[in-house]
């Protein structure tokens, strides 16, 4: 029995799975992220400055601690990042 190609064709397919994994991730991460832009309010509370406000945003809290954090890196840190390495 020939070993090595079985190992090649297991890599192989768990190559392909891992793929479609991260595919399926970021087609769902697209689609939460698009029905959060939809539901969007300006009068939803920030993460760290609450105003006991209800939030109107179609998946709440959770939206907002996202936010904060996509924000934090992409809004603070990156542009950073890319000056100091220019």
């Amino acid at each position: 029995m020939n070993i090595k190609p079985l190992i090649q064709n297991i890599s192989n397919f768990l190559f392909d799975r891992l793929v479609q994994l991260i595919g399926i991730v970021l087609t769902f991460l697209s689609i939460f992220i698009l029905l959060a832009l939809f539901t969007y309010s300006a009068e939803d509370p920030n993460f760290v400055f609450s105003n006991n406000n209800e939030i109107n945003n179609i998946f709440g809290f959770l939206y907002n601690l996202v936010y904060y954090f996509w924000n934090s890196f992409f809004g603070h840190f990156l542009p950073q990042f890319i000056l100091a390495t220019c």
